[in-house]
């Protein structure tokens, strides 16, 4: 969220917002992932899984509500993948979460 404004852009997979590390006791729960939503002006792409049980989907959803870049989206996908397994799935959500990261990077880069 400190990055300089020449950041082209944010993908965020499996992210939980605040509320959600501090309500579950986690030991890193020092960090400020809806406060960092809030700093970001890059564009940000938000990433989940329907069924991740490791972070709810609407754990992500709160960060992408916390967000206030103008350019955001937020895509929930079938399955219960967690982070780079929800990217890495050779089923239909994986292909699916690839696609929209590699044109998100396309659409925000020129490449």
């Amino acid at each position: 969220a400190s990055a300089p404004p020449a950041l082209a852009g944010v993908v965020s997979i499996s992210g939980p917002d605040s509320a959600f590390l501090r309500g579950g006791g986690y030991d890193y729960a020092v960090l400020d992932p809806t406060a960092a939503a809030r700093r970001i002006r890059s564009p940000l792409l938000f990433l989940a899984s329907k069924d991740d049980s490791s972070v709810p989907a609407a754990s992500t959803g709160a960060l992408y509500r916390a967000a206030t870049a103008k350019d955001k989206r937020f895509v929930v996908v079938p399955g219960s993948n967690h982070g780079v397994s929800l990217v890495e799935d050779s089923g239909a959500a994986g292909s699916r979460a690839r696609k929209l990261i590699v044109a998100f990077i396309r659409d925000h880069t020129g490449s």
